[in-house]
């Protein structure tokens, strides 16, 4: 369903679960091309699409293009921002985003297929309330 060159493998499996009938907290996605817009950009656009999700909170994920794969696994490399509130989003999410240029992804991960340099989209979704 979803192109996992723009939105990672696991933003593509959860939108393949969804597509098959599987519930799936509900979230949004921001490409890997949607990572090179401005911050402000990026803002307009998850504040739009956080408008039609509720009040939250959200968990902040990577879905690395080149995180995770049948010759390697970084699972954990990129940074993860949980209990966001949804005016927090941007900035959560530049922060993920961020991370696909820390140095221990540089390091130990390739740039996909056209890009220059390790590149991530970012999922949001609301986050279940936590177990007892």
């Amino acid at each position: 369903m979803a192109d996992a060159a723009q939105v990672g493998g696991k933003a593509a499996s959860l939108g393949d679960l969804m597509a098959a009938g599987v519930r799936v907290p509900e979230g949004l996605v921001l490409t890997a091309d949607a990572a090179e817009m401005s911050a402000n950009e990026r803002g307009a656009l998850l504040r739009a699409g956080a408008a039609d999700l509720g009040s939250g909170p959200f968990a902040v994920r990577s879905s690395g293009v080149t995180e995770d794969g049948a010759e390697h696994s970084f699972a954990g490399i990129y940074e993860t921002v949980l209990d966001v509130a949804p005016d927090d989003l941007p900035e959560a999410s530049d922060r993920v985003l961020a991370s696909a240029r820390a140095a221990r992804v540089e390091h130990t991960n390739r740039p996909a297929p056209g890009r220059s340099r390790s590149s991530s989209s970012a999922w949001s979704r609301r986050q279940p309330p936590a177990w007892p």
